[in-house]
This record gives C-alpha cells, structure tokens and sequence, in this order.
C-alpha cells in the first residue's frame, strides 16, 4: 500500500510512501506535512486504525502514528494547518493537533460519525451522525456548543453530507431518510431553511463566494441553491448519479464526477454544459488544482487524469494497480497526493 506524490509540473514520482490501506489525504498549508489516514489490522496496538503524519522536507518519513478506535469513516483538516480530526464507525471523533500530533479532544457522537467538517476559521468542528443529527464542537476548550436535529420527530436522521461556507457563516447538512438538507446560520445555530429533495445527497460544495449550495444527489440530480432562501435556482442531471462536486477558486466553473464514469463541467451563472470528460472507471474524486488551470479525477480502480480547464482536453493520465480513494492538491499547486489500496503506480503516459 503506498502514496505516491507527484510533480504537478511533469506528473513525476518525487516521494513514494508505504502506508496502510489509504483513505484520506491532507496537505498542510506550507507543504511541508502530508497526513494519510487507514485502518491496519493486527494483534494488540498494532492493530488499531490509525492516521500517519509524514515529513516531506529534506529527509521525509513518517512523523509520528495517531491511533484511534474503530474503522476510519471521515476526516477533515482545519483550513488553517492546526488540527486533524478523524469519525469513526464507533461514534469517536477525535482530534490531533497537526504539528506536535498530540491528542487535544476524544469526543463521543452517537453510532457512525459519517462526516467531520472544520469550519474556515477553525473555530468549529461540526459531524454528523447517521442516527443523531449534527453535533458543534468549539475548538476552544472543545466544548460542545450546539446539537442540530436533522428532522425532528424522526428517530433515525441518517445524515450523509456536511459543509461549512467559505465564509464561516452556513452549516449545510442534507441527505437523510427524509431526503432534505437543511441550513443552519452559525451565529446562532439557528435553522435558516429546510429543503426537501427528491433522493439522498452523495455531495455537497458551496460556491467559492458562499451564495450558492451545489447537490449531487443518488437520483443524478445535481441541484443550485440559493443560500439566502434555499430555492432552487436550476438543476439538471448527471447520469447515474454525481458522487463528488466542486467549484473552482474563481466559482466559474463547476465540476461533477459521477457513476457514469464521466466528469462534467459546467459554466457557472448560465450553467451550459462545458464538456464531457471520459473516465475509464466510475469517478470517485473531483479537484481543481488551486489557480483553477488544471482539474483532476480519480477513478474507482485506479485511473487519474489531469485535465486543462482552457480546453477540457487531457493534459496527463497515471495509472494506479488498484482503488484510488482521494485526491489531494497541495496549497501551493505543486504536488497531487493520490491515494487508494495500490502497491504499483504507473505513470504519466
């Protein structure tokens, strides 16, 4: 099981690294720690999941081991380089600070801890459970500070998605046996308005301005919404379902990835189509390399492309043996992390 990191500049190989089955993948700001998260199976301490900080200066390895109990189900990373935090299948979420690796919080969430979501200016840490709802961490102290009910009345919320707004001012969290998403104001963990939807949310990216919501939903339906009232303002469809959704930085392109095995992109404001974009494989992962010249796909079974935003045309493709889970840009646009349960990479072709 490895990470491969590459030159976004000629698709080389500069660091490869044995990791467990890979998960997830976190940049620090500076580019200069990289954290991989997994589960590794064994006897004893060994055995425990586990989230791994790695050094990629001038004499790179791992850094330190941050283990935790049960199976890894989401993470998340504060904007500003401070903290990991990991849900696990046993209700814990848990959090590290960045640079030292020391524990700062072991918080208890119900049953799955589906998703875990910092908001911008790190103050928060909001996850949603997939029984419970939503529950608000403060950073400070790491108090609890809010519990969001998804739908009251409803024993069961089965909440799938969650993201804060650029700004820091929105929580959205949606998908749920009632098929709604709901958005809550962070002032004063308010409810602001609660949409129904026809079928559960897979996805969910706020415009890099924070004026609109975008939904890839199990039905394929991928929905515009406005923050300030939550109409829709247009929708269309992506074959099979979008599995994964972004902006870029400018917010004039929106891109989904989808069963299909397809991303589609999309102009921002008149959302006409931009381009199809083949994938081998169902697509798992979408990102915009940060500056919004260069967007990146990663199939179900190993297949990355690196596409030109100036003419959607294939600019290069690597090839990992096996699933390839995540994709990650460093800050500074440099270095792609791709990660997945591979022992083999080939590439660029």
């Amino acid at each position: 099981h490895h990470v491969r990191v590459l030159g976004t500049s000629d698709g080389k190989i500069s660091l490869d690294l044995v990791a467990d089955p890979v998960q997830y993948l976190w940049f620090a700001a500076d580019g200069t720690l990289l954290a991989t998260g997994g589960s590794k199976r064994g006897p004893g301490v060994q055995g425990r999941p586990r989230t791994t900080l790695w050094n990629l200066g001038a004499d790179p390895g791992p850094v330190c081991e941050l283990l935790h109990d049960g199976e890894l189900v989401s993470s998340a990373a504060s904007r500003d380089g401070r903290f990991l935090a990991v849900g696990t299948s046993w209700g814990e979420v848990v959090a590290w600070d960045a640079k030292s690796g020391a524990t700062v919080a072991e918080l208890k969430h119900g049953s799955h801890a589906l998703a875990v979501a910092f908001s911008p200016d790190a103050a928060w840490l909001a996850a949603i459970d997939e029984r419970l709802g939503v529950k608000v961490w403060s950073t400070e102290g790491w108090k609890e500070a809010a519990s969001l009910a998804h739908c009251e009345g409803q024993p069961y919320a089965y909440v799938a998605a969650i993201a804060f707004s650029p700004d820091g001012r929105w929580l959205a969290e949606g998908g749920g046996a009632d098929e709604r998403l709901n958005l809550w104001e962070t002032a004063s963990w308010q409810k602001k308005w609660s949409a129904p939807l026809t079928a559960g949310i897979n996805c969910i990216a706020f415009s890099p301005d924070g004026g609109r919501l975008a939904i890839g939903g199990e039905d394929g339906v991928v929905r515009l919404l406005r923050c300030d009232d939550g109409g829709e303002e247009t929708s269309w469809t992506h074959p099979g379902g979008a599995s994964g959704v972004a902006f870029d930085a400018a917010g004039s392109v929106l891109a989904t990835g989808g069963s299909d095995r397809s991303v589609r992109t999309w102009e921002a404001g008149t959302w006409k189509p931009l381009g199809v974009l083949a994938q081998e494989d169902v697509v798992r992962a979408v990102a915009f390399r940060p500056g919004g010249h260069e967007l990146a796909s990663a199939g179900a079974y190993g297949e990355i492309r690196i596409w030109t935003t100036a003419d959607w045309k294939q600019s290069r493709a690597l090839r990992m043996r096996d699933k390839a889970c995540s994709l990650a840009f460093s800050a500074d646009g440099r270095l792609l992390a791709c990660g997945g349960n591979s022992d083999h990479l080939i590439g660029p072709r």
